[in-house]
């Protein structure tokens, strides 16, 4: 639930379903949003279901329609998440990364 676990769960390259912890006025809703605005991975039916998991609908979710949906797209989320994965690997690690900039810094 935390964003330690939410890195682990998108470095995995699975499909997931992030149960964002609550905070006041709703800003891990916010949160949520920003991150299906730029997940790759998250298609229509992962969206829905991320969103209602967490209580981001305005109506009631209906989990009975929702995770057969979501199921029923496993295969291509799997690509997908591993293409996710991938592309955040591509950045680099942290120790890496800091250590470039501050070469570059000295130059």
């Amino acid at each position: 639930r935390g964003e330690d676990s939410f890195v682990r769960a998108q470095l995995a390259g699975k499909p997931f379903i992030w149960h964002i912890y609550p905070q006041d006025e709703n800003l891990h809703h916010v949160k949520l949003q920003a991150f299906l605005n730029i997940y790759k991975a998250a298609t229509p039916a992962m969206q829905a279901m991320m969103l209602a998991w967490n209580g981001a609908f305005t109506e009631q979710a209906d989990m009975a329609t929702r995770w057969p949906a979501f199921a029923a797209e496993l295969p291509q989320l799997a690509d997908l998440s591993m293409e996710w994965q991938q592309q955040l690997l591509a950045n680099g690690d942290l120790t890496s990364n800091l250590l470039k900039f501050a070469a570059s810094m000295q130059q």
